[in-house]
This record gives C-alpha cells, structure tokens and sequence, in this order.
C-alpha cells in the first residue's frame, strides 16, 4: 500500500499558444500556483520560462516556485 499524498491545490494548464501570450500570463501573476505543461519540442516556451525566471529572481531577490 503506497502512503497518501498530501492533498493541495494546484492548476494545470497547457501553454501551447505563442510565446508572447504565454509570458503574458506569467507577469500577470493570476498563475502563481500553476503547472504548466508543454510539450519538449517547444523550446521557445521552455526557454521563455528559463529567461523569465532568471529576470524575476535577479529584480526581486526571490526565486520562482
């Protein structure tokens, strides 16, 4: 019998459209408790997250969740 997981709350969503809206969404900040899920042959997505991330970490001293 495997243990139970701790229940919380988090949403999902795919970034498939373009990279502008998907960074749009980012500095909006309705998405902070957010996973999303793309696929690995969009690299421009994964590498705007990257770039996002490192902006947001060196302007506000915090890291991304």
């Amino acid at each position: 019998m495997f243990p139970m997981a701790p229940c919380f709350s988090l949403r999902y969503e795919l970034a498939i459209t373009d990279l502008n809206l998907f960074l749009e969404k980012l500095h909006s900040g309705d998405f902070n408790e957010t996973l999303f899920v793309t696929h690995a042959s969009r690299s421009d997505i994964v590498t705007g997250y990257l770039v996002y991330a490192a902006t947001f970490e060196r302007s506000t001293g915090q890291q991304v969740k």
